[in-house]
């Protein structure tokens, strides 16, 4: 297994196994070859994004928990949707938006 890097490029080779490179980073976006041989662009996000993320799963775990214990629906299903709406959407300030809708939803939506 090896890895290397290219200060010029920022470009990292993810470790190698016996058929060869398994995927390529270069400015936070992987590259990895796909069965046919192509090479596919899969954009890994920014840091804002990667942590709001974690508060709207942390929020919408705790939503869950309680909308499991006191066997309502509306927490519940808020919960659900705010662990796994991250994601879906990469656009930092999006997230941040509907984020903030589905936090407030069991407030004002009563199911």
């Amino acid at each position: 297994m090896r890895a290397s890097f290219d200060a010029g490029l920022r470009n990292i080779l993810v470790p190698t196994g016996p058929y060869g490179t398994i995927a390529r980073v270069k400015d936070h976006t992987v590259y990895a070859p796909n069965p046919a041989g192509a090479v596919r662009s899969l954009h890994m996000g920014s840091v804002a994004g990667l942590l709001w993320g974690v508060v709207f799963s942390s929020i919408g775990l705790g939503y869950f928990l309680y909308g499991k214990k006191q066997r309502s629906i509306s927490p519940l299903l808020f919960g659900v949707a705010l662990m796994g709406f991250p994601y879906f959407v990469s656009n930092t300030w999006v997230m941040f938006l509907v984020g903030a809708a589905l936090t407030a939803g069991p407030y004002f939506i009563r199911l």
